[in-house]
């Protein structure tokens, strides 16, 4: 027989965190900081890469070159 498994409720397991950190050692509340900042950094990148693939496909960067060349032409004569 299988069983039915449910999914959890985000609020449920947000107050369990929460419970759980309040008396968690420190090292424990340090590697959960780690692992939530980990995720957010992921979740960043991944934001910045899909609005540089719009960007592209949309023709926003097809000047990038360009412009970085004439900058630096710019500052070498400064």
């Amino acid at each position: 027989m299988s069983t039915l498994l449910t999914q959890p409720v985000p609020k449920d397991i947000r107050e369990q965190m929460i419970r759980r950190l309040e008396t968690a050692p420190e090292d424990v509340v340090l590697l959960v900081h780690d692992v939530l900042l980990q995720i957010e950094k992921e979740n960043l990148w991944r934001t910045i890469q899909n609005n540089a693939s719009e960007d592209a496909r949309g023709g926003k960067l097809d000047r990038v070159g360009e412009i970085i060349q004439n900058y630096r032409e710019t500052r070498r004569s400064a």
